[in-house]
């Protein structure tokens, strides 16, 4: 739900994006750059603030 709250807000998960969503997801940031691979979801995050590229995103519905 984080990754689709943020592609709404920003078309695709861009420097801005993992910004916020880093924010969303707080309380497990810092857990997640002690332990990689433990929260993929913020890893993703994190690997788009460090290599500056976005990431596109398919939302497809269930």
């Amino acid at each position: 739900k984080v990754y689709q709250h943020l592609w709404k807000l920003f078309g695709a998960i861009t420097l801005d994006a993992a910004i916020e969503g880093l924010d969303l997801y707080s309380e497990h940031t810092e857990d997640a750059q002690k332990n990689p691979g433990k929260h993929p979801n913020i890893d993703r995050l994190l690997s788009v603030m460090e290599d500056e590229q976005p990431l596109d995103l398919k939302i497809i519905k269930k």
